[in-house]
């Protein structure tokens, strides 16, 4: 009897000490709003789903410098306007008719700036999509053909569509 009641005891002390170390968890740190995307364009391609969305990431120097693409000289006059807070970058997220995502496709973009500079890229992984590397920054009208090479499926989709940006 006293060795069931020095067990309920110490379970209950124990359990008292996991709860008071818990509550104080995470306060230090300053909470990080996070901002929603923001969709800029849907469309249906023979039965898939493409979500075009202005998702803030990191700075394109932040970035790139942990993947192994060649920064434009218009990007390296500008590090230090471009360097810091998150900036919004343009993604393309896939889904097919299941609503499951797409995430072994290849993506090709053509993009034609408000400044009509034309910037043509590979899509890479991002965030559960496929980031062009371009921050739209600039206030405009943005003109955006996307390749979509699904090859699971052995098909090459092309989707072209025009947004204005009001950052």
């Amino acid at each position: 009897m006293i060795r069931a009641l020095i067990i309920c005891v110490l379970g209950a002390f124990m359990a008292i000490v996991v709860y008071a170390g818990q509550v104080g968890y995470g306060r230090d740190v300053p909470e990080e709003r996070m901002e929603a995307p923001k969709a800029v364009h849907e469309s249906q391609v023979k039965g898939y789903e493409f979500s075009y969305q202005l998702v803030n990431t990191e700075g394109p120097f932040a970035f790139y410098r942990n993947i192994p693409y060649q920064l434009t000289e218009q990007l390296r006059q500008n590090q230090d306007v471009l360097e810091g807070t998150p900036k919004p970058q343009l993604i393309l997220f896939i889904t097919d008719a299941l609503g499951n995502e797409i995430v072994d496709a290849k993506v090709k973009y053509k993009i034609v700036g408000p400044q009509k500079d034309i910037l043509e890229a590979g899509g890479f992984p991002v965030k559960g999509g496929y980031a062009a590397g371009i921050y739209c920054t600039d206030p405009g009208t943005y003109k955006i053909e996307a390749e979509i090479e699904l090859s699971e499926y052995k098909k090459t989709l092309v989707d072209r569509f025009a947004f204005y940006n009001q950052p």
